[in-house]
């Protein structure tokens, strides 16, 4: 057991590195994730000040603090929402007046705006641009936007910064998953979140003892099968602390903690119930159930074909997990 929980802490953390096709957008497999960062466009627009009243000094000093902690804010959040290392690369000006970018260009590049408004306050926008490597054109581009008082201390800016950076990542993992579901391939991609597997007889011990022990092996195999089938699409699940603290009974886990937990950000939701097997006492019944923010299956949940889990593991999950994944690939249904 304990090479296992450290077989699914590197499988987890670290990314499964094989050769893939060449992708349109990020890479959600290997390596860290590159992230693009043009200069911040820095500007006072004070309507006080053409009646010689300026009123914009707190407002100019948030401001130019705000230029100087969103890169730092970006890397730090996109790190911990997607758990994996995140590479800024700093670019320079960025034109988009003919849709296409230097080939060299990362596949995600955000734009940071600030303006201080004086007594108005501050107001952030980050355009995010997707670049796809393929067509050396732009795939999508949408803006984030931030409001900051002008009376704003480094409590609500750390506050509102972090959320700020949050719902960059969030739209990315999305419209990166929405961009792909446009192409030929129509598979499903992006960061995948892990939670529990929760068995339906609390009282049976044998059974609660295995639902713990999948969900934290069941990520790791995911993610090697999702990988060998060529998928861009990386699995991550629960540390062990987290699944013996929020992992219980249907009904009583606690999903919002969960969430909160590290501040993820995920493309697609997975889960699991496990019943036992009325006829095989050493045997039991995996259902998994997948939830995805881009509502694919319609009413944004979906359960997956029940898989029979015999003693055995980890040899056991080698077979079931590719079937788990080619069920999900054939479940899969972008808008």
């Amino acid at each position: 057991m304990k090479n296992s929980w450290l077989r699914h802490a590197i499988g987890i953390t670290l990314a499964i590195a094989l050769t893939t096709p060449a992708r349109s957008g990020i890479d959600w497999v290997s390596g860290p994730l590159t992230i693009g960062l043009a200069p911040v466009d820095l500007r006072s627009d004070d309507p006080n000040a053409a009646q010689g009243e300026p009123s914009g000094k707190l407002s100019n000093l948030i401001a130019r603090t705000v230029g100087e902690l969103l890169p730092n804010y970006i890397q730090r959040v996109f790190e911990r929402g997607f758990d994996r290392p995140v590479s800024i690369v700093r670019t320079g000006p960025i034109n988009l007046a003919q849709g296409t970018l230097p080939s060299d260009t990362p596949p995600v590049v955000i734009i940071p705006s600030i303006v201080s408004t004086g007594s108005l306050g501050v107001r952030v926008s980050a355009r995010i641009v997707g670049f796809d490597r393929r067509t050396s054109r732009v795939s999508y581009d949408f803006e984030e936007v931030l409001l900051l008082a002008g009376t704003s201390n480094y409590g609500e800016i750390d506050t509102k910064l972090s959320d700020f950076s949050a719902a960059i990542a969030r739209r990315i993992a999305t419209t990166e998953a929405g961009a792909s579901s446009q192409e030929g391939a129509r598979l499903p991609r992006g960061a995948a979140q892990f939670y529990c597997i929760t068995a339906t007889q609390p009282e049976n011990m044998t059974l609660q003892q295995l639902s713990r022990t999948l969900t934290l092996e069941m990520p790791f195999h995911l993610s090697r099968a999702a990988s060998k089938r060529g998928l861009d699409l990386s699995i991550q699940g629960l540390g062990f602390k987290e699944a013996l603290g929020f992992c219980a009974a249907p009904g009583n886990v606690n999903y919002d903690a969960l969430q909160s937990l590290g501040a993820r950000v995920a493309t697609f939701h997975w889960d699991g119930l496990l019943n036992p097997d009325p006829q095989d006492s050493k045997a039991a019944w995996l259902s998994i159930r997948v939830r995805d923010s881009l509502a694919a299956y319609g009413d944004s949940s979906g359960r997956l074909k029940p898989v029979k889990i015999r003693e055995g593991l980890p040899n056991e999950l080698d077979e079931i997990a590719p079937k788990i994944i080619e069920d999900f690939i054939q479940t899969y249904r972008p808008r």
